[in-house]
């Protein structure tokens, strides 16, 4: 399962379908283009050292140790919303400020194309 990631004029949109979207409890998130700082591709254990001391444990979602990740996790500024099924292969890492998550990680069926996307957008947005 994998998450679709959009890029809608001024927003980026990221849509959750069937049954994963009601156990991340979203099934869509939209962010205005202007709060991406940066979109990359790190592997899912690259993306949990940088989570670091952060809660470990979901806010809103779902946790399986090494199965399933989707949801929120984290308090305050340093919230981050992830949605993924394999803890192996390249995922996408959208920095963010300025709202509600701090951070997304996210299973894409194409992260390398995605990030450059979302960072062509952002590009024109913030720059």
């Amino acid at each position: 399962m994998t998450a679709t990631v959009e890029v809608d004029g001024t927003n980026l949109r990221v849509s959750l379908s069937g049954a994963s979207g009601k156990l991340a409890l979203k099934s869509q998130l939209e962010i205005p283009i202007a709060d991406v700082r940066v979109a990359k591709v790190e592997t899912a254990s690259e993306a949990r050292s940088e989570q670091g001391a952060k809660d470990y444990w979901p806010v809103r979602g779902n946790f399986v140790p090494g199965l399933i990740r989707e949801g929120t996790f984290g308090k305050g500024d340093d919230k981050e919303f992830w949605y993924l099924h394999e803890h192996t292969g390249p995922v996408l890492v959208v920095d963010l400020e300025h709202d509600e998550y701090a951070r997304l990680v996210l299973q894409v069926a194409e992260p390398e194309k995605t990030a450059s996307a979302i960072n062509e957008a952002c590009g024109g947005a913030n720059g």
